[in-house]
């Protein structure tokens, strides 16, 4: 019996052995072709549409052509007080298109009480992106000076028609209860300017405008957004209950026959995505330093930054453990190490500075009347007259001490931005800004953040803008 299982086993043993001879391979075959990296668009397209005295500049067919130029068309139920430019050729008003030769304004007779209005609409192709507005190289012509002018204006080689024909913007998105660019101010749409209209000399004087950002988002691809841009020669009347704008021409004089101005306006737009840092390129130039300011007066290295003549600081710090609530002071003077530290007179507040949250600040100055302007959210406004004219040089600086770290963020010089600054440990993070004309008014802006370890003593965190000859 052994020996037949035997001879069975050898048969089966063969027989698997002639089947694992003769069998095809089992086997797969997956292929991935032409394998690319494409980079994506980022074209950014602008259009506008004019509108000036009651009318619309509009392209119109001719003879089944299109004219070269455009023409006034007089808008629908809107009586113009410009009747005579009824058929002329204007500018102002083309279709989306990279900007080449294009202007928003050619307007060569304008009069006190005129008024026009520009929608420009934006267009991104085909990413998100942030997106800012430059607006620059201002200049003020006087031209010569007629009779009547040399009346009342003495300086024939500077003119003033940037400081009387006002600016008011809107973002045209038509969220309210109006329809995105439609050349009109609508109820809901949010007004554009920090201080709600101004003067050519300031809205368009040297100015950066951040549309899109981190800290607001970035322009949607593929998406048109629209801005309205509305102009006054006069008293521009914003109401804000009625939503209207209203332009009126009275109290103009003759100081302004004649001039001229013109500025250039530029679209900036960078990648959105893995750029979590973006900031609005600056027309204000600055040099970043890892250190303190050194003055002719004794404070540091002599003779590498001038002489200092004034200061604005906001400090915290824990004084003790007798006192663990971190107020400190803000203040600007001479010198503002004041009620908690020596007692000198320029003035200063103690101020109850909270962990670890942004806190918005202002430092103005008034060249005119010397004084400066320091406000931190929460405490009390202080103000320092330093005198007229006084400055040359500006120097931002953050250090916090021992277990604190510090933060100065969305730095803005007169609407411009700035580079943002950090300290932790010690360490001095600062810049200098160049150019700070001490003729000239300022405004620094920005937000303040510091966080501190409850329990660290001899800790502290101080925000400080110097000012030096």
């Amino acid at each position: 019996m052994k020996r037949i299982l035997l001879s069975l086993l050898a048969l089966s043993l063969a027989g698997a052995g002639l089947f694992y001879g003769s069998q095809a391979y089992f086997s797969d075959v997956e292929e991935s072709v032409g394998n690319t990296f494409a980079a994506g668009a980022l074209d950014l397209q602008i259009d506008s549409q004019a509108h000036y005295a009651g009318l619309t500049c509009t392209p119109v067919i001719g003879d089944g052509e299109l004219v070269t130029g455009y023409v006034w068309k007089e808008d629908d139920g809107v009586k113009t007080t410009r009747p005579d430019l009824i058929d002329d050729p204007c500018d102002g008003t083309w279709a989306a298109t990279d900007l080449t030769t294009e202007k928003f304004f050619t307007l060569e007779d304008v009069k006190p009480g005129d008024e026009g209005e520009n929608t420009i609409s934006m267009r991104v192709i085909d990413n998100p992106a942030y997106m800012c507005v430059t607006i620059d190289n201002l200049v003020d012509k006087d031209n010569g000076q007629t009779e009547p002018e040399l009346v009342v204006d003495t300086a024939d080689d500077v003119g003033e028609l940037s400081q009387e024909i006002r600016f008011f913007a809107w973002a045209d998105n038509g969220l309210g209860t109006g329809e995105a660019g439609n050349n009109k101010w609508d109820v809901g749409e949010p007004k554009l300017f920090s201080n709600t209209e101004g003067p050519a000399s300031d809205v368009l004087g040297g100015k950066v405008y951040p549309l899109y950002t981190p800290l607001n988002g970035a322009f949607p691809g593929d998406t048109t957004q629209y801005i309205g841009l509305y102009w006054c020669y006069g008293k521009l009347l914003v109401d804000e209950t009625l939503n209207t704008l209203t332009c009126d021409g009275v109290g103009g004089t003759n100081l302004t026959q004649t001039d001229s101005m013109s500025a250039d306006i530029s679209f900036y737009v960078e990648q959105a995505r893995n750029n979590e840092n973006f900031v609005c390129p600056s027309l204000v130039e600055t040099r970043v330093f890892n250190q303190w300011p050194a003055y002719e007066n004794g404070e540091g290295n002599e003779g590498v930054y001038g002489t200092k003549v004034w200061e604005a600081e906001g400090r915290a710090g824990d004084i003790g453990a007798d006192n663990p609530a971190r107020t400190w002071e803000v203040g600007v003077g001479t010198n503002t190490q004041g009620a908690t530290q020596d007692n000198n007179q320029s003035p200063d507040t103690d101020y109850d500075w909270v962990d670890n949250q942004a806190t918005p600040f202002t430092l103005s100055y008034n060249a005119a009347t010397g004084m400066a302007i320091f406000s931190v959210t929460g405490a009390p406004t202080q103000t320092y007259n330093v005198g007229a004219g006084v400055g040359a040089k500006l120097w931002v600086a953050v250090k916090a001490n021992g277990t604190y770290t510090g933060d100065v963020e969305n730095l803005m010089m007169n609407g411009n931005p700035l580079a943002n600054l950090t300290s932790t440990g010690g360490a001095v993070n600062s810049l200098e800004v160049l150019g700070l004309n001490p003729s000239q008014d300022f405004t620094l802006t920005g937000n303040i953040t510091f966080d501190y370890e409850v329990g660290a003593k001899n800790s502290d965190f101080v925000f400080k803008v110097e000012v030096s000859q």
